[in-house]
């Protein structure tokens, strides 16, 4: 994932489970968790994707941050 010439926030979250089923796909995904942050990340204009992670399972999201967004 990458948002060529932006600067992004990255926000991992793993476990050390049993990790993902089998042709895990994030876009159909019913659990509660899932929906939540697959909409926050949609409204952001973010990406978020699995990665690789044995034990367990990660999700990696990047959200965009804007140039001419006020910093306070």
């Amino acid at each position: 994932m990458r948002f060529p010439g932006d600067e992004v926030v990255k926000l991992s979250v793993r476990d050390d489970g049993v990790g993902l089923p089998a042709g895990f796909d994030i876009k159909k995904s019913r659990g509660l968790g899932m929906k939540i942050v697959g909409a926050l990340v949609s409204q952001t204009g973010g990406m978020i994707a699995p990665s690789e992670n044995q034990p367990g399972a990660e999700f990696i999201a990047e959200i965009p941050i804007e140039q001419n967004a006020p910093r306070g």
